[in-house]
């Protein structure tokens, strides 16, 4: 006999591969896999027309527990609990509700979001605050945050973490590696970021440290740039097309995920120098991979990565530089940042974070 019905938010999943997208579909699926006794009913929250066919390709033989509903949320007593994956609420007030909260950067860093992702989201979390049953942080940083900017009550949140992807792990074969760089205008060694071409995700100033390598290292090797089109960039387009840096950068846009497991496995170092994340997913994506790690000292992200990257302050142009010159330089670095990222990264997993979801939900339940 199943249990009570759950509702989820699908929309983002039924996306592209960003952090919200990710940390939909994987939970989503995690939740399907450890969980048989309720019956999950999605919802697109994010579109007026809902495409089932788009579900059966992101969800492809999904279980009869979890069905996809084309409408704009459940209708009064279809679910006894609906979980806010993506920062959206269902136009009707479910009995109980759970909300996610991936980081609060929209009231901590305004400067870093368009105006209308700014409203969208506080308006979302705002009617949040005043009726969520609980809240999901995605790390500890995040917890805090909403605490002091939002004047949550620490009982009220549970954290828990995201992790990588099972398809993230290293790409060996040659021939594999070898046409995925070649399609994406990859050649010779090079250096790897992730992310949309925003400010939070601190690109110029990536860019500065780079200019700052010793001139053979600069003219060897090639920044690749991975991620959506992102906003406010105009600028760091411009000084990219000027080749500021004195590096080359190859910009590929968003790539398939097994296109930036290749990447991962490939770069000599993946460089992360994020002003501010809930979370930081591509850190834990690229040490799956086996990618050396460099990465920002504030918010979330030493959290995550713990002693398995090295941490610099990311307004700290010199500081980056040194750090990627030392992991360029020195090949028995970077075989012990990979050895410490692979054991790392074992400590996260979505059937983990999918049964503490769950531990939640039966709870709020009753059950």
């Amino acid at each position: 006999m199943r249990g009570q019905g759950i509702g989820l938010d699908v929309g983002k999943a039924l996306g592209g591969f960003d952090g919200l997208a990710t940390y939909s579909r994987m939970l989503i699926s995690a939740l399907a896999e450890v969980d048989g006794s309720h019956h999950y009913h999605l919802y697109d929250l994010h579109s007026p027309r809902p495409d089932q066919a788009l579900f059966r390709a992101r969800f492809p033989g999904a279980p009869s527990h979890l069905s996809f509903h084309p409408s704009a949320g459940p209708a009064p007593g279809e679910v006894a609990l609906f979980h806010s994956l993506a920062h959206r609420l269902p136009p009707v007030k479910p009995p109980r509700l759970v909300f996610t909260l991936h980081d609060l950067t929209f009231l901590s860093h305004p400067g870093f979001h368009t105006v209308k992702n700014r409203v969208e989201t506080l308006c979302a979390v705002v009617e949040a605050a005043c009726t969520a049953d609980r809240f999901i942080a995605v790390s500890e940083h995040t917890k805090g945050q909403a605490m002091a900017l939002l004047g949550l009550a620490g009982e009220r949140i549970v954290v828990i973490p995201e992790a990588a992807d099972p398809c993230f792990k290293p790409v060996d074969r040659e021939e594999r590696r070898s046409a995925v760089l070649r399609r994406l205008g990859v050649d010779g060694p090079f250096l790897l970021t992730v992310g949309s071409l925003e400010p939070r995700k601190n690109l110029g100033r990536l860019l500065d440290a780079l200019a700052l390598l010793p001139e053979d290292t600069r003219s060897s090797h090639t920044l690749v740039v991975t991620g959506g089109p992102g906003w406010c960039n105009r600028e760091l387009h411009e000084r990219i097309e000027r080749g500021a840096s004195g590096l080359r950068v190859r910009l590929t846009g968003e790539v398939p995920q097994d296109d930036l497991a290749v990447l991962y496995s490939c770069a000599e170092a993946f460089v992360y120098p994020s002003l501010a994340e809930g979370f930081g997913l591509p850190v834990l994506e690229a040490m799956a991979c086996g990618a050396p790690v460099v990465t920002s000292s504030t918010t979330s992200l030493p959290e995550v990565v713990g002693e398995a990257a090295i941490l610099v302050d990311p307004a700290d142009a010199e500081a980056l530089a040194d750090a990627v010159g030392r992991v360029l330089a020195d090949s028995a670095l970077r075989r012990e940042l990979r050895a410490r990222g692979f054991h790392r990264v074992a400590e996260f997993s979505w059937q983990r974070s999918a049964r503490k979801t769950l531990e939640l939900y039966r709870a709020l339940l009753g059950e």
